[in-house]
C-alpha cells in the first residue's frame, strides 16, 4: 500500500500509476470520543450515570437531548467537524464522531472537544467521564 502521491523523479509530473492522485483521492481521518454521564456526587457518594441504558439505547439520547444539541451548537462554533453524537454500549455513554482531512488539526479539534464536552456536561450539573472502558457500576 502507498500512503502517498506517486511523482515522476524526473519531470516532477503525477505518475500514470499512481491511482491516489488519478482518481485526486485524500486522507480523512477521525476520533471518536467516548463519554460517560455521571451526576454531581457529594464528596461521601460515589457518582451514579443518568441513566441505566445499556446497548446505544435510545433512553440516553431522548434523556439528553437538551445537552446533546448544546455540546453539539458549542462544537460547530469552534469549527470542529461532528459526523455523529450517538449513544454507545454502557450506561449512559455517548459517542462524538470528529473527522478532518488533516491529522494535525484533528489532534487540536479531540483537546478542544474534550474540554468541551466536561464543560457542557458541567453546566447541566453532571460530570463527563472521558474514560469510555471504565465504567463505575462495574
Amino acid at each position: 500500500m502507498i500512503m502517498c502521491t506517486a511523482h515522476n523523479q524526473q519531470t516532477k509530473e503525477l505518475s500514470p500509476l499512481c491511482t491516489r492522485g488519478l482518481l485526486e483521492l485524500e486522507f480523512c481521518v477521525g476520533a471518536e470520543l467516548g463519554f460517560m454521564l455521571y451526576y454531581h456526587a457529594d464528596s461521601k457518594d460515589v457518582p451514579k450515570p443518568v441513566n441505566f441504558s445499556m446497548l446505544a439505547n435510545s433512553l440516553t439520547l431522548n434523556e439528553q437531548e437538551e445537552f446533546i444539541g448544546v455540546l453539539f451548537e458549542q462544537l460547530q462554533q469552534q469549527d470542529i467537524s461532528v459526523d455523529m453524537i450517538d449513544a454507545e454500549s454502557a450506561p449512559s455513554q455517548l459517542v462524538v464522531l470528529t473527522y478532518s482531512s488533516y491529522p494535525l488539526q484533528l489532534a487540536d479539534d479531540v483537546m478542544l472537544a474534550k474540554e468541551t464536552i466536561s464543560a457542557c456536561a458541567k453546566k447541566f450539573g453532571m460530570k463527563a467521564l472521558l474514560l469510555p472502558k471504565t465504567s463505575m457500576c462495574h
